[in-house]
């Protein structure tokens, strides 16, 4: 969680470096003097953490846990808004860039951690709450994704531009949603806008637009619109045997 946030990555629509001092401070105690993760400087830190048995480590999983009570206490004790601030930045910054398979690793494992956040009355950025709803997403919390990941999508609209890359990511996981909640004709509409936008912007033979061709197909199929779904897979088949070869894993 640290390691990822502690490289994130800032973009277009991400906090300003200024914005996200205090967790940047927070972070910096974790990397070398070149600004670098390091991993002996994280563990030097945790010790001391652990000689207090405040937290306990699992060899087995790779992770740290909190005593619901020593949890319960922290939340309690460290009540300023800075530092429920910094908790909010850290989570989003640990969150983000994070692959699919990952994210599905994370997510559950960060909900407690994220419901805790959302109960503020703070104004969290659109990045972190984009990130939060991806979680809550791969978690199986549907509605609560969409919720989030919805009044990011309207955010980013009003803000960058329905074009804007931003804004069509935000799209592909509203879309996603509403195929997982079953609501296949409100995904094919997006499924379909996401396509054609990032044809636009990226090109046909772009990663992102291959994938939501992929992802429309499959709207397609649970429609039983077999043929139009069959048209598009055997196109991407085609684009990515062209430009990533025979053998390369997205191809198969």
């Amino acid at each position: 969680m640290f390691k990822n946030a502690a490289g994130y990555k800032f973009g277009p629509s991400s906090p300003s470096k200024e914005e996200l001092q205090m967790p940047l401070d927070v972070l910096s105690q974790f990397s070398d003097l070149s600004g670098n993760w390091d991993p002996l400087c994280f563990m030097n830190v945790t010790s001391e953490i652990r000689a207090y048995s405040l937290i306990t480590f699992h060899s087995e999983r790779n992770l740290f846990s909190i005593h619901p009570l020593v949890h319960e206490w922290t939340r309690s004790t460290a009540s300023d808004e800075r530092y429920h601030c910094c908790m909010v930045s850290i989570t989003g910054m640990s969150l983000a860039g994070l692959p699919e398979t990952d994210m599905a690793a994370a997510g559950p494992k960060m909900l407690p951690h994220i419901d805790f956040l959302l109960r503020g009355n703070m104004n969290i950025v659109p990045d972190f709450r984009h990130e939060y709803g991806k979680a809550y997403l791969f978690a199986g919390e549907l509605e609560k994704a969409k919720q989030l990941l919805q009044a990011v999508l309207e955010h980013r609209k009003n803000t960058l531009g329905e074009d804007d890359l931003a804004t069509l990511e935000a799209i592909h996981w509203v879309a996603w949603i509403y195929d997982n909640l079953g609501k296949f004709q409100e995904a094919e509409e997006l499924g379909i806008l996401v396509v054609n936008k990032r044809r636009d912007v990226l090109g046909e033979h772009h990663r992102d637009t291959l994938n939501s061709t992929g992802d429309l197909a499959l709207v397609l199929t649970k429609l039983g619109r077999l043929r139009e779904a069959e048209e598009l897979n055997v196109a991407v088949l085609k684009t990515r045997r062209l430009i990533l070869g025979e053998n390369h894993p997205e191809t198969l």
